[in-house]
């Protein structure tokens, strides 16, 4: 007879000692303990190995295997499954398939905060951040007159770089003007072909 099934016998058992004195419960006895009859359900609280559920002291079954391994099962039903040597994570109502299959987890994923990307502004190169900052904060008039100014000092560079070039174009034409007028020679007499002589019967 195990722990279990003693403590249950002792509980319907006529409670009265050949003297005449009654002998007190197992609830008893743990008040005498200083236990409340919470702290013994909790205390020794076990986990059914094959389905998971919570087993409470006076429930269940223990099997030990060959190599003193101890396996706890809530019934008959999940100690049969284990012997069949079943998958619990292939049968729905154990604990092991609603977590696979996210059974029951709306409030922890509600409890769950989503985590949030910081984004930090810093300088770049060229610009410092007090200036990036300022930009930011520009208004919309402000930022077109300053894209208008920075247009129009563009073109009035484009248009000086323009006439520089056309003044030395200018002046670097009226010099090869005022300089001796080349020799002109034909591509043959350039090459070094002897000239033809000029016809003198005429």
């Amino acid at each position: 007879m195990g722990l279990v099934e003693c403590a249950t016998a002792f509980n319907r058992a006529d409670r009265l000692t050949p003297d005449g004195y009654r002998r007190p419960s197992v609830a008893e006895s743990f008040d005498d303990l200083g236990w409340t009859a919470a702290e013994e359900t909790l205390v020794g609280t076990e986990l059914c190995n094959f389905s998971g559920f919570k087993i409470y002291p006076g429930h269940g079954k223990v099997f030990v295997k060959g190599d003193s391994r101890t396996f706890r099962f809530i019934n008959g039903k999940c100690e049969s499954y284990f012997m069949q040597r079943l998958k619990p994570s292939k049968l729905d109502w154990t604990v092991v398939f609603r977590r696979l299959h996210k059974k029951g987890m709306t409030e922890e994923a509600a409890k769950k905060r989503t985590k949030r990307t910081v984004k930090a502004q810093r300088a770049v190169v060229g610009a410092s951040l007090d200036a990036i900052k300022a930009k930011r904060t520009q208004k919309p008039e402000a930022r077109a007159a300053a894209r208008q100014q920075a247009l129009r000092q563009a073109k009035e560079k484009k248009a000086d770089t323009e006439q520089k070039r056309k003044a030395e174009k200018a002046k670097s034409a009226a010099t090869t003007r005022t300089a001796q007028p080349k020799a002109k020679f034909s591509k043959q007499a350039a090459k070094g072909v002897a000239a033809k002589p000029k016809a003198t019967s005429r």
